[in-house]
């Protein structure tokens, strides 16, 4: 397994950038539970004066406490850790008068301060304004509850204007991702991110010398492993009352994506569903989704996914087995996944595709430079990935598929089919087509690409574009 920090160039470099400058500096980071926000901290304030403080569900009297605890170790100060301080205020100023240098100020999972006190934003304003700004530190505010960390950048906040930069942190790509896996198959890799996504402490778990089944039994389904209850965890962190929104994220993890889909299949009140859907959209754990052509957000053309890959996996095949994991039953289990992994990872693929699209599209390599690009479906028809140039008028349609047979003419056929009822410009616009196969493709299939204009590209294609060896020859 393979522990080293992996990547997060471009977030060390942000923060790196405003170390070195001159200028007392306020920093919210922030993102989603898990997806390693602790680890860049930690590798950003390596050989470099800092103060790490991690705050706590506890009392707000306790968190200063622990604070000072952390300032008085960097200070090497024994008596510093002995001072009574009545507050925050206190606590700062006595700090900054004992140290001029550059020094990084942490405090990791901020939102926790704002439970034991919703004046917090008005402290750390205070203490901003009279105090840290007059000095040489570096502060970084991070949580893991986005609502509420985007919350102390809203207008009304009084921590509004105060911070000098944010970086919201999220999953790792795809490319950046399989930096955990290296002994895994591109094959491997792309199932283990289809069903881990890019959050590092999952992609830590799995074993890349053992097969992609073996890691789902001893690291997912066998009891007393991180990723057995992680979401289960996680929600109720996030949830006061789990039940109804967990059959909702069991409704969407099984292909109901529109309203009315997972009303039916939870047979719960359209208006408690509307409201469940708005609060977990909210917290970032489902995305509301519209085809890429949509000029307005329309509700009947609203689809819901869930946020992450690992989510989606646990409760499609994790969440309704309980029973049957409890009962020890889990080569049952582990025969049911193996049967309906394919189609699971049917609908994971297309994210992997669209990423390596927008490689090439940053590289020059497709047939025009896209500006947008997403999913497209209109009543009965849908389309894996659409990319398109509103200034040149031209657009592309791509299918994506992970089978073990390979593509045939139908699906290409299919493909040019379904782009005649994509409504857009119809008369003046340049189209193109694209087919992504895991497997390859039936020769007959390649001579029709070939006389009509369809770009085809597999999994070693796939291999070279995250690789970087991909070329127009």
């Amino acid at each position: 397994m393979f522990q080293q920090f992996v990547n997060r160039k471009e977030e060390l470099k942000f923060l790196n950038n405003r170390y070195v400058s001159k200028y007392p500096e306020f920093i919210i980071l922030y993102g989603r539970r898990r997806v390693g926000k602790t680890e860049l901290i930690k590798e950003f304030i390596k050989n470099k004066p800092s103060v790490y403080f991690m705050a706590d569900r506890q009392i707000e009297r306790e968190n200063i406490r622990l604070m000072q605890k952390s300032m008085a170790s960097y200070l090497k100060d024994s008596l510093f850790e002995k001072v009574q301080f009545r507050d925050y205020f206190e606590l700062f100023s006595e700090f900054t008068k004992r140290t001029s240098e550059r020094v990084v100020f942490v405090i990791d999972e901020f939102q926790y301060l704002l439970e034991s006190n919703n004046a917090i934003p008005s402290i750390y304003q205070k203490l901003w304004d009279e105090i840290i700004s007059k000095t040489n530190v570096f502060m970084i505010l991070c949580g893991s509850s986005i609502s509420m960390m985007e919350t102390l950048m809203g207008y009304k906040n009084p921590l509004y204007g105060r911070r000098t930069g944010q970086w919201k942190v999220e999953m790792m790509k795809f490319r950046d991702a399989v930096g955990f896996l290296p002994n895994f198959s591109l094959e491997q890799q792309i199932e283990a991110f289809s069903i881990l996504d890019g959050i590092p402490l999952y992609l830590k778990q799995f074993d890349d010398t053992k097969s992609i089944l073996e890691n789902i039994r001893e690291k997912i389904i066998e009891k007393g492993n991180i990723l057995n209850i992680e979401p289960e965890f996680l929600l109720k962190e996030e949830l006061r009352e789990p039940r109804n929104y967990f059959l909702i994220l069991k409704a969407i993890s099984f292909g109901n994506a529109r309203f009315t889909e997972i009303v039916n299949y939870t047979r719960l009140d359209k208006t408690l569903v509307s409201k469940y859907l708005d609060n977990l959209a909210q917290l970032h754990i489902i995305e509301k989704i519209y085809p890429v052509t949509s000029v307005k957000e329309r509700a009947r053309d609203t689809r819901y996914r869930l946020g992450d890959n690992f989510f989606s996996f646990w409760f499609r095949f994790i969440y309704p087995n309980r029973s049957e994991i409890e009962r020890g039953e889990i080569d049952q289990v582990i025969a049911l996944i193996q049967k309906d992994l394919n189609s699971f990872m049917g609908r994971k693929f297309k994210k992997i595709c669209m990423e390596a699209l927008i490689e090439l599209n940053n590289q020059g390599y497709l047939p025009f430079k896209f500006k947008t690009i997403g999913g497209w479906w209109h009543k009965d028809h849908e389309i894996d990935i659409i990319f398109m140039n509103e200034d040149t008028k031209e657009m592309c349609f791509c299918e994506c598929k992970w089978q073990t047979p390979k593509v045939g003419l139908d699906v290409l056929k299919e493909l040019l089919e379904k782009a005649t009822f994509v409504d857009w410009l119809n008369k003046t616009r340049q189209d193109c087509y694209i087919v992504i196969s895991k497997s390859g493709f039936t020769s007959t299939a390649q001579e029709y690409a070939l006389s009509n204009g369809v770009l085809l590209f597999d999994i070693g294609d796939l291999g070279n574009i995250f690789g970087n060896n991909y070329s127009k020859d």
